[in-house]
């Protein structure tokens, strides 16, 4: 990925300590040219190099959305049965990363949140207001795959 860390700098306020997530929804992104999108930050405010673990230069990240009184995953990421495939990131101290990520619409009005996994625990980030629909906790997205070490392979 191309997505390499950025020093962290006076413009971006974080009061958050320690490793975070941190959503803003005060600036709109697009990605893949035509979706809306916010800002995701993985930030480290901590004194020491935070190790993540990764699959094809994805790390463990994934949305959750608070329906039926219990907070739901409505992404997934594919497992891989290559062991090339798993690899750690490194995130130093006064660094981060940003994505962009979905801003979900849909006629279930609830709240959203990402979920990091690192080594057997989670963090989570700050909620926000989304709307999803429900054929998001059931159907996965369309991939056809393009070969053996095709990571989206079952």
């Amino acid at each position: 990925s191309e997505n390499y860390p950025k020093q962290l700098d006076i413009s971006l306020n974080f009061k958050e300590a320690g490793l975070f997530l941190k959503i803003d929804s005060s600036i709109y992104s697009t990605f893949a040219e035509k979706y809306n999108g916010y800002t995701l930050y993985i930030v480290n405010k901590s004194d020491t190099i935070v190790k993540l673990d990764a699959s094809d230069s994805r790390l463990y990240v994934i949305a959750e959305v608070f329906v039926d009184n219990k907070w739901q995953p409505i992404e997934y990421l594919p497992s891989s049965w290559c062991g090339n495939s798993y690899h750690y990131v490194y995130l130093k101290p006064n660094q981060y990363w940003t994505f962009t990520i979905p801003k979900y619409k849909g006629k279930i009005k609830t709240k959203i949140r990402y979920r990091l996994l690192i080594g057997n625990e989670y963090i989570y980030s700050n909620e926000i207001t989304a709307g999803i629909n429900k054929k998001q906790f059931t159907k996965k997205q369309g991939h056809k795959p393009s070969g053996l070490m095709d990571p989206y392979n079952d």
